[in-house]
């Protein structure tokens, strides 16, 4: 589990401050005889920063950028399976 607080943003045209957040991951595995069945879970809560404002600008700044900086998770909730083998 990750905290993150309240940061101050620069040239953020939707917020000086950034709302604090917490991303969770999960990690379990099995051993079944040879094989090592794992899943993995990144994100489980699915924390996005497009749930608190927008990326796009509605202008771009005065360097021509058109997006905000990421001071939160972009992809949302990721999910792994894998197995190993032992030989």
């Amino acid at each position: 589990m990750f905290y993150v607080g309240r940061q101050r943003l620069e040239d953020n045209p939707f917020r000086e401050v950034s709302k604090p957040h917490t991303t969770i991951g999960l990690l379990a595995s099995r051993q079944i005889g040879r094989a090592q069945v794992y899943v993995n879970g990144d994100n489980v809560a699915n924390v996005r920063q497009t749930r608190f404002d927008p990326l796009l600008r509605t202008s771009p700044d005065e360097r021509g950028r058109w997006t905000v900086e990421e001071w939160a998770p972009l992809e949302g909730r990721s999910v792994n399976l894998g197995v190993r083998l032992r030989f």
